[in-house]
């Protein structure tokens, strides 16, 4: 974003490739909790929200067409999100497979 905000970092894909573009947004655990209670809430009120299988703790948040995948590792945590005009499906399993070689590194 800036010089100085290293918690977000974007990845521009090729055009006509794969994916547009991909965030990689660093939180706390603390920060995780309030956003899965977040979630639940949206859930109730039309969104989706699912098992993400990564780290101790993650789950999906699925809006319309947007996918986030939120996971959390100890005491860090992160969201991960792919935005393309591809099947949420997709989204899912590309974000998944992005986010198991994040949470090593966590």
């Amino acid at each position: 974003m800036t010089p100085t905000f290293v918690k977000t970092c974007t990845w521009s894909g090729p055009k006509g490739g794969g994916a547009q573009f991909v965030t990689l947004n660093l939180q706390t655990a603390a920060f995780f909790d309030g956003s899965k209670r977040t979630a639940a809430m949206m859930s109730a009120a039309g969104g989706q929200m699912k098992p993400g299988g990564v780290g101790d703790d993650s789950y999906f948040l699925i809006e319309g067409t947007q996918v986030m995948l939120w996971v959390k590792k100890g005491d860090s945590a992160f969201k991960l999100a792919v935005y393309k005009q591809i099947a949420p499906g997709q989204k899912e399993s590309i974000e998944a497979t992005l986010a198991k070689e994040v949470v090593p590194r966590l």
